[in-house]
């Protein structure tokens, strides 16, 4: 998902794979081991999550949401799938 898709849909991208993984973010850089001391400098409201697997990913969903944080949208870094044409994107809880 690029930035001004994001913005559009007011979604904030939050990244938490690791600092070593992550080349070119979007969004704001929090690593999932991180995420529980700095969740409070993500803004309130709709997120699109970044996750390097789907263990990752599932601690990330599970973990936002006890904090106020809506998680419409996920992408899979390592995904090899396709969807929509846009690789590894998919829409959570929509």
């Amino acid at each position: 998902m690029r930035e001004s898709e994001a913005k559009e849909l007011g979604r904030t991208v939050v990244d938490i794979r690791h600092y070593h993984e992550v080349r070119d973010s979007i969004g704001i850089v929090i690593p999932y081991a991180y995420l529980k001391r700095f969740y409070s400098e993500i803004p309130q409201g709709s997120v699109h999550l970044i996750a390097g697997d789907r263990v990752e990913l599932n601690l990330g969903v599970r973990f936002l949401p006890k904090k106020g944080f809506e998680v419409r949208s996920y992408e899979l870094a390592a995904c090899k799938c396709k969807s929509k044409g846009k690789k590894g994107v998919f829409n959570y809880g929509v």
